[in-house]
């Protein structure tokens, strides 16, 4: 596999809690910043080209995912990350696994405006019509209300 390094005009931010020491390590090369904590990760995710998300193993990543699909940034995510999101690969967002098929999907996608415009719109459609506080709810009620229903 090929290394991919960053065009010179390209920044790339590590942003969340904890990273690790190996993560840190990345905040030595050139264009690559490790944030740590942030207070409000929106101001990071609003200036974002193109969001990733490389999940790999544990949970908590989807919520992520879903806050910058609803600020309409394209997203290249793992398919551990997209579990429980609805979403359509290539339409809503693009999955990609192993180190250089993510490399080659994010920069694919720093590439092409039109692509990023596509996903983004489309993934604000998505979260809007689908994970709105209001119908996560009704749907949260609909579930029990057929639990609740059954013959025991």
């Amino acid at each position: 596999m090929a290394a991919h390094r960053l065009p010179p005009e390209v920044e790339f931010l590590v942003v969340g809690s904890s990273p690790s020491d190996r993560v840190r390590a990345l905040g030595d090369e050139p264009g690559v910043t490790v944030t740590g904590f942030v207070e409000d990760p929106r101001d990071y995710l609003e200036r974002a080209d193109v969001v990733v998300t490389p999940m790999r193993h544990g949970a908590g990543m989807q919520n992520k995912v879903l806050e910058a699909m609803a600020l309409a940034r394209p997203v290249v995510t793992t398919s551990l990350a997209r579990e429980g999101i609805d979403a359509v690969d290539d339409e809503h967002l693009v999955v990609a696994d192993g180190a250089g098929a993510f490399a080659d999907e994010t920069t694919e996608l720093l590439d092409s405006r039109a692509d990023r415009r596509r996903l983004g719109a489309n993934a604000r459609d998505l979260v809007t019509s689908k994970y709105t506080w209001s119908r996560v709810g009704q749907n949260l009620r609909e579930a029990v209300a057929g639990v609740l229903e059954r013959p025991t």
